[in-house]
């Protein structure tokens, strides 16, 4: 499946639909587990993903204006 601005950022891997948008639940429940196990600073957030997938398209190259639509903004 070719990737676009509208691919999910966080697939299921494990349980079907394979390759499916987690739910933002599932997300939020694994982020949680991880910080319970001591990974990453203490208050990270789901949205921590958002800034580091932003974080690594804009040095890559990849137009402002598709990372604005890939984060779900109108306007850059």
């Amino acid at each position: 499946m070719p990737i676009s601005t509208d691919s999910p950022l966080l697939v299921n891997l494990t349980r079907p639909p394979r390759q499916a948008a987690m739910r933002e639940g599932t997300v939020r429940h694994r982020t949680a587990a991880l910080r319970k196990k001591g990974s990453g600073p203490a208050a990270w957030t789901p949205h921590w993903f958002r800034h580091s997938h932003a974080t690594a398209l804009l040095p890559a190259g990849t137009p402002e204006w598709v990372v604005s639509r890939r984060l779900g903004r109108a306007h850059v």
